[in-house]
């Protein structure tokens, strides 16, 4: 009869409503980027969950990634306070965790007007006619005067020069306290590490067998990073790139995902796809922990969007299910949805 045909029209109709695959996704994004603001990261970008799940492969800088962002001139007293000062005003302009050091040992308050920082090699200047130069070795002109220096092997070396005249800054860096710890905690999971660094070979290769990361790189510019990931890319691997510096825009970008601390620059915290917060490492690993289990819940989710329609439909299509009962179990499988995706709220493992 008509009765019984729109009786059964509408309830295909209620039923087949797309509200539990329309929550499927959303839901549980908006629970796990929750889970990760508690633990201290922020996303930048709406699908970094997605595709911080697929991660397999992490590259770290090394300078205020893997070791904290307070740094220490150590033979600041061997340097002659006019020059110092004066090394201090340019490290200003840099956006450089290790210029920052360098400015902050020296009290530098005013920065020297036109000064121009390349990225990845340094920051220049002139000064009554004279040139002045802050950055690697290279940029400097004083790699033989770096070679002879008895320096800390551990420790970051910064060049800086006045026309003729080179001097060594040798600047003292801690691993954040939980580096070892997270390190492993990746290893654990299955992802591969490696470090790429602008800084020295001996300091790099403190940092590498402290945390037990077998591959790294030292020296490497920025369009050396953005190779490696390009390289990494050829092989399958989808890569995380963790970085702070400016030079490390580029990386940032080119990775698959990325990832910078808050302390990082400007820049690259307006790149990287999630922002961590704090001293500790942690976050990165219990990032990744939640983007995992959301990834799988969403696609949970979408299977049971998908299944509760395939066997719904034909019960509502064979007219024994009125508008009411098609109504709640339209409602039934939304609520479903969304109680799976509370899901990801629960604790990730604990790194210890």
């Amino acid at each position: 009869s008509w009765h019984d045909a729109v009786v059964t029209g509408v309830a295909v109709l209620i039923i087949t409503c797309p509200c539990a695959l329309g929550l499927a996704i959303p839901t549980v994004q908006t629970v796990a980027s929750g889970k990760m603001f508690r633990a201290g990261v922020l996303l930048n970008s709406g699908d970094a969950i997605e595709r911080l799940a697929e991660a397999d492969h992490v590259i770290f800088d090394k300078t205020g990634t893997l070791t904290l962002p307070d740094l220490d001139v150590s033979n600041a007293a061997d340097i002659p306070g006019e020059i110092f000062e004066l090394a201090g005003r340019l490290a200003l302009s840099s956006h450089h965790p290790v210029a920052a050091a360098v400015a902050q040992a020296a009290g530098a308050r005013s920065p020297i007007v036109g000064a121009v920082e390349e990225a990845g090699r340094g920051v220049r200047a002139a000064v009554d006619g004279v040139e002045i130069r802050l950055g690697r070795a290279s940029f400097c002109g004083a790699e033989a005067l770096v070679i002879g220096a008895d320096l800390d092997p551990e420790a970051s070396v910064v060049a800086f020069s006045k026309g003729d005249a080179k001097f060594v800054l040798s600047v003292r860096q801690g691993l954040r306290p939980d580096a070892q710890a997270v390190i492993a905690a990746l290893k654990d999971r299955n992802i591969g590490i490696e470090i790429l660094s602008g800084d020295r070979e001996p300091a790099v290769i403190a940092a590498a067998h402290a945390l037990g990361i077998a591959e790294w790189r030292a020296g490497v510019t920025p369009a050396d990073k953005i190779a490696r990931i390009e390289e990494l890319k050829r092989r399958g691997a989808r890569v995380l790139m963790v970085g702070d510096g400016m030079n490390d825009a580029p990386a940032l970008a080119a990775a698959h995902v990325s990832m910078s601390p808050i302390s990082a620059a400007h820049l690259s915290q307006a790149t990287a796809d999630l922002v961590f917060l704090g001293r500790p490492l942690a976050p990165v690993v219990a990032a990744i922990d939640s983007a995992r289990k959301a990834l799988h819940l969403m696609r949970q989710n979408l299977w049971l969007a998908i299944g509760y329609n395939v066997l719904a439909v034909p019960v509502a299509i064979s007219g024994v299910v009125t508008p009411l009962i098609a109504a709640a179990a339209m409602s039934g499988s939304s609520i479903l949805v969304m109680l799976n995706s509370l899901r990801a709220r629960s604790t990730s493992r604990e790194i210890m």
